[in-house]
């Protein structure tokens, strides 16, 4: 089952509280006041309604084409897709295409996720594309080819990979001490070596190399983004 343990656990722990009131409700044991002490001991004052849905919100539509159904977290613990279809009258083809793969990516949020970033190489590679035509756009008069502004970046892309692998390492007694130093020596490190590479490689002076540097870093913000909110959501769907 992977990661669905907390799902199941909150469905367990609901089917108990809700058979705890119906018999304190049917039995009438003791007063109020000692079985809401006891409630309190036996379940830490934990409540789990029923309406608690898997979408949050009550009108969330996606394209006119996505209807919201409250679909429960007890139904996506004890029912099928199929069963859920049937109980939520979901017959239309694109809501039971988004909500089948929605139930199954919260059943497995952390199979989903390792999925999801197993695919992220595909966005470093994607990204050399564009941004290799970036660099092509702003070195235009410097007549190279394509292919050498993808070598480039493709040997930048490396050394990033070698600096996290370097700072990723080592095993520090206080972490997050230790991480606010190490993220921007590292980030200052990458930033020297493309500054410098950028110099060193396309043979312009300081003030225009920065000026460049600062539109690249633009743009691979912009695209990268991009690019993984893509595989995201294509992964999500084939997962």
């Amino acid at each position: 089952m992977k990661n669905t343990d907390a799902l199941y656990l909150t469905s367990a722990k609901q089917d108990l509280v809700e058979k705890f009131d119906s018999l304190a409700l049917k039995e009438s044991f003791g007063d109020s006041i000692e079985m809401a002490e006891l409630r309190q001991v036996l379940f830490d004052s934990s409540y789990f309604p029923n309406n608690t849905g898997i979408l949050p919100g009550s009108s969330i539509q996606f394209w006119g084409l996505i209807k919201n159904y409250p679909i429960t977290k007890q139904d996506v613990a004890h029912l099928n897709r199929e069963a859920i279809f049937k109980k939520y009258e979901i017959h239309d083809f694109w809501n039971r295409l988004f909500y089948g793969q929605y139930i199954k990516v919260y059943k497995d949020r952390a199979g989903a996720l390792k999925f999801v970033i197993g695919n992220m190489a595909w966005a470093f590679i994607i990204s050399i594309i564009f941004m290799a035509f970036v660099h092509f756009i702003l070195y235009i008069r410097h007549r190279r080819y394509y292919v050498e502004h993808v070598v480039f970046l493709m040997h930048f892309y490396s050394f990033v990979f070698l600096i996290f692998m370097i700072f990723g390492g080592f095993n520090f007694e206080n972490t997050d001490k230790t991480q606010l130093g190490i993220q921007p020596i590292s980030m200052l490190i990458m930033t020297l070596y493309f500054l410098v590479g950028l110099k060193r490689f396309y043979q312009q002076s300081w003030f225009k190399t920065c000026i460049k540097a600062l539109l690249i870093f633009i743009n691979f913000f912009c695209i990268t983004l991009f690019i993984v909110f893509v595989i995201s959501l294509i992964s999500l769907s084939l997962f």
